[in-house]
């Protein structure tokens, strides 16, 4: 999958790696706890994110004190380019910032291939402050059991008052993972 030519910085707390999440024999899986982040997803995310040159939510949110809420979006399909997309969540001057890179995300990164950087109009942030309201983005599970080979991850990292919140899908085509991600998609103007 993804051989790296040094080591790769972890971007997730080290609680998504521990055995804490149930699952049930029609998931496919025995009925025991997994960890939300595997090794080699942990190590697979982190180094699309370093390829990125994308910061770490979670450490970030450990140097610093809390200055303001922090959304990204990471598109990571098996065959095509990872898509990220961040919004820097300060009130009154939110600020977007999007990449594109080179590879494949379920192979190399690459490097970045385009970048986005620009401010949110007050209709964009407004819109997106709603919509994160009413799909409760950062209060859903981490994950779900669908697990596949080929497709896309969806990883939604977000920052605010209550900490760190992750939550990923893998192919989702509607919930509250695919409605935000297709929407920052479509703020950022990347298209794959």
């Amino acid at each position: 999958m993804i051989s790296s030519g040094g080591p790769i910085p972890t971007y997730f707390p080290p609680e998504l790696l521990k055995e804490s999440v149930s699952t049930s024999l029609r998931c496919g899986l025995p009925a025991k706890p997994y960890p939300v982040i595997s090794s080699i997803e942990n190590e697979w995310y982190s180094a699309q994110l370093a390829a990125a040159n994308e910061p770490s939510l979670f450490r970030e949110l450990k140097r610093k004190s809390r200055q303001h809420d922090r959304l990204r979006f990471s598109y990571i399909p098996s065959f095509e380019s990872t898509l990220i997309v961040r919004v820097e969540l300060k009130p009154g001057s939110e600020r977007l910032v999007a990449k594109k890179l080179t590879g494949q995300g379920g192979y190399e990164p690459g490097h970045i291939a385009k970048s986005v950087e620009r401010r949110l109009s007050r209709p964009e942030a407004s819109a997106l402050r709603k919509l994160m309201a009413n799909t409760r983005i950062l209060e859903i599970r981490s994950n779900e059991c669908t697990p596949g080979l080929d497709g896309e991850m969806w990883l939604i990292e977000g920052v605010d008052r209550r900490g760190y919140h992750y939550v990923e899908r893998w192919s989702p085509d509607d919930g509250a993972v695919h409605t935000v991600g297709t929407f920052l998609l479509k703020l950022a103007g990347l298209n794959n």
